[in-house]
């Protein structure tokens, strides 16, 4: 592009027309895919001869001071909108004609359509501002020479010669701070709906930050540098350069477009940069195309920044230092690193996980070293293939599902590109916008967010989501309900129905894992279902008991309940930060906590219950089992409706292998389940069995977070508690485990159902939970709701109250959310019949108040 010599005309007017004129005809070559280096060259070369221009009229009276052009427009990189950035370089102070002269030039810039970011310094100033604030050595560096002294110039060029000031380690460091704090202002992802292509994760900003740090250790800020330093290769180089290239010209278009400084791809302003850029189709279609284009972009500086850094911070010199420490045959870590074995091939999708699964298990380790990465992204195509039909690569992958911070990891495979090759139907969303006003994130990275939620759901203590903890309690298996998140969106943009679209991917996914049907049923329903309950949430009167009960019998039992609200809590705070707040986390607890009440009490659902039946005779008959019938002749609906197939196959087992003219069967599952040991009791319908039960349980100081209390049409009870020791964590050993069973076995043969009404245990009491008894509903059977601060000895107390009031324990549900217990009794008096009589309720409330009630 060649500038006219003479300039403007002098005057304000006719140098903001000549600048407009020079421009348009720079813009004109935008259409013509000219190198955007030429164009931002030629920017700087327009504000170059304006500003000589400008100066030879006040010439006389700025002989003193040398000009220095700095940040983009001193490193020949300047953009339509950017700021014009002028170091005023002098050697002592200025006189009041020179101080005038530059008012003056300011003022006729700033007349021309300028925007002039200006400082007067010294060598000295320069020096000390350089040394107090990294980014003033970055701009200051930069710089050139336009007009004036050149030996003013050269002094402060020696001054801040790169390592001078800051050394490479304390540069890098402050470069890499810059950069964390500059991508948390975007929520640290390069895929916003509406992302800033200059200071957004993946944004020009980050390929600076490179060629300053180029600058800085090698004396030239051009990236080809780096390959001849094997710190790149030269197919990454081009890939770099392309990316750069594009998002250069989306700032570019975005400055032209709007006449001013306009970083942010704003959704109004897309579908005229789709236009610009020649992406085919309509609205939203050719916004689709635009936008792919950008994240894909982004992505690749992303990654390469992320590669370089680690390059950079290790550096030729240190990189043999580096301490090295083992992990396995195959993987050693490297600093912070992770790094393979140089000989490790990468074949199959087992060994492609593996990595992960030790950056899972070490959380000290940050990713994976640039060697190890190259090798694993080039082994992406072949060794992907067949996932996940073979069984061990299925279970590398749940595995991953099942472990804390999995949600941290699939970002990182994401990435990576680990986790578009393995799941097709995931790279299908990759980049996929959102047309609407609610959602930030593109479809991939709401997914991805919803995932690290559940992470921190998981990982929070129990005062700051006491009913999240309390579900997440309850599941069976944690990987479900990441799979559920990992695929609730994964339909989207495919027309039609994503839900039922994403059901249907699910379920034949989970087919493929090798999932027992049971398991698979759930995670599909969770993404059919997955926008139930904040539709419900949102847009019903959850005083409506009619609209709970008809949301209840639309989930039909608990453990769906437990996995959708976590699902549903993680989806919505997922989808923008700004959505969460107070009222919609009120709004879907008081859903679930009423939804959980109508399905405790109303459990029977027959549909689920035969697929349950048919779920745990399909593990017996894989164990080589046929105790079946011995169990299931008797137990009732309420019993498949309440238990999961794998306990239902555990407790066929116990029953099958139990002499029935023996002691009382008691058996302590050795596999922790919900989190909790379970302990299992079967035997003839007693009425002392709860309450001897929970009085040993509470002798061996074990807390009971869960009891589920049946008696079958046999007369048999099947009676099941979930414990934890007091630090909070299952029973680990056998010893243990055998002791709590020959504790009960021993009470529940000649059971002691004395209530020591002088025993009082010692605890502080939470006021903010008040006890209260209330009998809410009778049929052939009274319930009884007991509400109070959780504590202990707190059943053992309400179990022999009961017997002692002559009152025959039918069922229990036992809930506990946090400092809360929420306990519902199925009772009825020595005649089974319901407690109708008015005095005998209160007799009963006012007993079970005594024994709860500490003493005043």
């Amino acid at each position: 592009m060649h500038i006219t010599p003479a300039g403007p005309e002098p005057g304000a007017a006719a140098g903001r027309e000549w600048l407009q004129q020079q421009r348009q005809q720079l813009d004109a070559r935008l259409g013509t895919r000219a190198p955007m280096r030429e164009l931002l060259a030629g920017q700087s070369r327009l504000i170059d001869t304006l500003l000589k221009h400008t100066l030879r009229q006040h010439e006389s009276a700025l002989h003193e001071l040398t000009l220095v052009p700095t940040g983009g427009y001193g490193r020949g990189e300047l953009f339509p909108g950017s700021d014009v950035d002028l170091l005023l370089l002098h050697r002592r102070h200025i006189s009041a004609t020179t101080a005038r002269a530059v008012e003056a030039l300011l003022t006729e810039l700033w007349d021309a359509g300028l925007r002039v970011g200006h400082a007067v310094r010294t060598v000295a100033d320069c020096v000390q501002l350089a040394r107090a604030d990294v980014s003033e050595a970055t701009a200051l560096m930069e710089g050139r020479r336009l007009a004036g002294d050149p030996a003013l110039y050269q002094q402060l060029r020696t001054a801040l010669t790169p390592g001078r000031i800051w050394t490479l380690p304390r540069y890098l460091s402050a470069k890499r701070a810059e950069q964390a704090a500059r991508h948390a202002r975007y929520n640290s992802t390069d895929h916003n709906l509406e992302p800033n292509v200059k200071d957004g994760p993946g944004g020009l900003r980050d390929v600076q930050t490179l060629a300053w740090l180029t600058l800085h250790c090698y004396g030239s800020a051009e990236l080809q540098e780096l390959i001849r330093h094997d710190l790149l290769e030269p197919e990454e180089y081009h890939r770099l350069h392309a990316s750069h290239e594009l998002i250069c010209r989306l700032r570019y278009l975005l400055h032209t477009l709007t006449g001013y400084r306009e970083d942010r791809l704003r959704f109004d302003l897309q579908p005229g940069i789709a236009e610009q850029l020649g992406h085919p189709g309509h609205n939203n279609a050719a916004v689709q195309q635009c936008m792919h284009a950008y994240y894909r972009a982004a992505g690749c500086i992303q990654l390469s920044n992320e590669l370089l850094l680690q390059r950079f911070a290790e550096g030729p010199a240190q990189r043999r230092w580096l301490r090295r420490r083992r992990i396995n045959a195959r993987f050693h870590a490297v600093g912070q690193r992770l790094q393979s074995t140089a000989t490790l091939p990468f074949r199959t999708p087992r060994e492609l996980l593996e990595p992960f699964r030790l950056l899972q298990q070490q959380e000290q380790l940050q990713g994976l070293r640039a060697e190890t990465l190259r090798r694993l992204r080039a082994a992406l195509p072949t060794a992907t293939s067949g996932f996940p039909d073979n069984a061990a690569d299925a279970d590398a992958f749940l595995e991953l599902l099942r472990r804390p911070q999995a949600g941290r990891l699939l970002r990182l495979m994401h990435r990576y590109g680990l986790l578009s090759a393995l799941l097709p139907a995931f790279a299908r969303i990759n980049g996929l916008m959102q047309f609407d006003m609610f959602h930030v994130y593109t479809v991939d990275e709401h997914t991805l967010c919803v995932l690290e939620r559940i992470d921190e759901l998981q990982a929070a203590p129990q005062a700051e989501y006491p009913q999240c903890y309390q579900a997440l309690g309850q599941l069976a298996h944690i990987e479900l309900l990441r799979l559920a998140a990992l695929f609730h969106d994964i339909a989207k943009g495919r027309g039609g129905d994503h839900s039922r679209l994403g059901a249907a991917e699910a379920r034949h996914f989970c087919n493929q894992l090798g999932l027992s049907n049971y398991d698979t049923t759930l995670v599909a329903w969770l993404v059919r279902h997955h926008l139930t309950m904040s539709h419900t949430a949102m847009r019903k009167d959850l005083g409506d008991q009619a609209a709970i009960r008809k949301f209840a019998a639309r989930i039909g039992n608990p453990e769906r309940l437990h996995y959708l609200y976590l699902l549903t809590v993680a989806d919505i705070s997922g989808t923008n930060p700004a959505m969460w707040n107070g009222w919609k986390a009120h709004l879907l607890e008081s859903l679930y906590l009423q939804t959980l009440q109508v399905l405790r009490l109303n459990p029977q659902d027959p549909q689920q219950a035969q697929h349950v039946r048919r779920e745990a005779e399909a593990l017996l008959a894989r164990q080589s089992a046929a105790p079946a019938r011995l169990l299931w002749n008797d137990p009732g609906t309420e019993y498949f409706t309440r238990y999961r197939p794998e306990e239902i196959a555990w407790h066929a087992v116990e029953v099958a292998n139990h002499d029935p003219a023996g002691p009382p069967l008691v058996a302590a599952c050795p596999h922790p389940l919900r989190g909790c040991t379970e302990i299992f009791i079967y035997m003839p319908d007693q009425d002392h069995i709860f309450s001897a039960t929970t009085r040993v349980l509470d002798q061996l100081n074990l807390s009971v977070q869960d009891a589920r209390i049946l008696t079958g049409e046999n007369g048999y009870t099947l009676d099941s508690y979930s414990v934890l020791e007091v630090n909070g964590k299952p029973v680990q050993e056998d010893w243990r485990r055998q002791e709590i069973v020959a504790a009960l076995r021993t009470a529940l043969v000649a059971p002691d159902t004395r209530l020591d009404v002088n025993r009082r245990e010692h605890y502080k009491r939470d006021t903010r939970v008040a006890t209260r008894v209330a009998f809410l509903q009778d049929t052939t059977q009274t319930t009884l709701q007991v509400i109070a601060a959780d504590r202990r000895g707190l059943l053992c107390r309400v179990g022999a109250t009961l017997t002692a009031c002559g009152v025959r324990i039918h069922g229990a549900r036992i809930a506990t959310f946090g400092n809360r217990v929420e306990d519902l009794f199925f009772i009825s008096d020595h005649h089974n019949q319901p407690l109708d009589d008015h005095h005998t309720r209160c007799q009963l409330q006012t007993a079970i108040l005594a024994a709860l009630e500490p003493p005043q």
